[in-house]
């Protein structure tokens, strides 16, 4: 049985982002490493591991993935982790099976290879999350300053955080998730919304978890919805309607607009706009703005280029998850296969290609 041992510090540590995460330093059982800093996650510490050696022992459930059910396979263990703010030994630990992709088109250094999560906060700390100065801080024994904050409301519920948002008039309920590079994910069923003129229809995957790729059903994209999170505060924000969502989940284009101070002890969340430096690079399109005129999204999947989003309200002609044998003639391989996924997602229509598919009639 583990006997973890946990400390915190009154004590601030920067942070930086990359692919809209929040990364920090961490020693993990004494090495410096850097982690995913993830509320979100019910999870101490999450560890994914390449080695094919680990499934012969590992634990294994099920997973949906879009080709059906597959495996996930996880064990428990425990490892130390350190950070500035925190202290955690003999700390449970998930680690992960995650097959390295058969062909990686992105040659930049990755860091999603530990995270760590909402549970190696204790329950009477503040937290507070300062997009403006990039730092975090975790307040034990003293109180965070929150002038110049106003109060969200909240629920602090089997140790997720949930944030409350008005839109279109209806309150909805948000996981707080900082492990969800993307921005507002509302329920379409509970949150019935009709398509409007620039909305964008679409289905397939939308997004990656633990678990795998997230299959949706058909969706809504809008471009910009008045999100209100108190009676008179409101941001304008992308919001996607998903129909087979589990829960609405808060992203991290969303919370990254904001500072936040999470007082777990009190149960109360405070907020303010994030003063953003005149120097600051220009953030990157919407999902809207980048599907506006596709047809499709295409991806690598099992070392083969597929289509894995159909943009509906563009009307598409090839289905889902059809393979690529070809475009323009040229047969695809693993020397090319980069340039052609970047062609054909960079091409919003592909009536001036010839795009040819495996199995199938087109």
């Amino acid at each position: 049985m583990l006997n973890q041992k946990q400390s915190c510090k009154d004590q601030c540590q920067d942070f930086f982002i990359k692919d809209d995460y929040i990364y920090v330093l961490a020693m993990i059982d004494g090495v410096m490493d850097t982690v995913h800093f993830d509320i979100g996650i019910t999870a101490n510490l999450v560890i994914f591991t390449s080695d094919e050696n680990f499934k012969k022992n590992a634990l294994k459930k099920k997973s949906e993935l879009p080709q059906g059910k597959s495996i996930l396979y996880y064990d428990l263990s425990s490892h130390s982790v350190e950070t500035e703010l925190f202290k955690c030994t003999n700390c449970l630990t998930t680690t992960i099976f995650s097959p390295p992709p058969s062909i990686n088109c992105d040659k930049s250094s990755h860091f999603e290879k530990k995270m760590i999560g909402y549970f190696l906060m204790p329950d009477n700390y503040a937290l507070s999350i300062n997009f403006t100065n990039k730092k975090i801080c975790l307040y034990d024994t003293i109180q965070p300053n929150i002038t110049g904050y106003t109060r969200v409301k909240s629920l602090f519920e089997n140790s997720c955080l949930y944030i409350f948002l008005t839109i279109n008039g209806v309150e909805c309920k948000f996981l707080f998730d900082t492990g969800n590079s993307s921005g507002l994910l509302l329920n379409r069923k509970k949150h019935p919304q009709l398509k409007e003129g620039n909305d964008i229809c679409l289905e397939g995957i939308l997004f990656e978890d633990m678990n795998g790729s997230f299959l949706s059903d058909t969706s809504i994209i809008r471009e910009s919805e008045k999100v209100y999170y108190t009676v008179q505060d409101y941001q304008n924000n992308e919001v996607c309607y998903i129909g087979n969502l589990h829960e609405n989940n808060m992203g991290m284009e969303f919370i990254s607009q904001l500072d936040w101070i999470i007082d777990a002890k009190n149960k109360k969340v405070f907020v303010k706009p994030v003063v953003k430096d005149f120097v600051e690079a220009e953030s990157k399109e919407s999902y809207h703005t980048v599907l506006r005129n596709r047809q499709y999204v295409v991806d690598i999947n099992e070392g083969q280029l597929t289509i894995i989003t159909r943009v509906l309200s563009n009307y598409p002609v090839y289905p889902l998850f059809s393979v690529i044998k070809s475009v323009n003639g040229e047969i695809i391989n693993s020397e090319n296969i980069c340039y052609y996924m970047k062609l054909l997602n960079e091409t919003p229509n592909w009536e001036s290609l010839q795009v040819k598919f495996i199995d199938t009639i087109k």
